[in-house]
């Protein structure tokens, strides 16, 4: 019975420790995108343009939606920078 309750402690401890290091990761993304005088209603409006337009590629090959999506972001005056 103690070993049950030991397993069942250590296994919800790797899973809370996992959600966290998930969670956290997702806080702080390592890029972001910058546009000098755009607010947050800006970046939601282009954003989600872009990602319309590279998520319509038909049977796009390996980095076809990101390179789309990045030269799109950067057409409308967005530049990634990388942290």
């Amino acid at each position: 019975m103690e070993n049950d309750m030991f397993e069942r402690t250590v296994n919800t401890g790797a899973l809370l420790s996992l959600l966290a290091l998930l969670v956290g990761s997702c806080a702080t993304p390592d890029d972001v995108w910058n546009k000098s005088g755009a607010t947050s209603n800006d970046f939601n409006a282009d954003n989600r343009h872009c990602s319309a337009q590279a998520n319509a590629i038909e049977n796009p090959r390996s980095g076809q939606i990101q390179a789309t999506y990045n030269r799109c972001m950067e057409g409308k005056g967005w530049h990634l920078e990388r942290r």
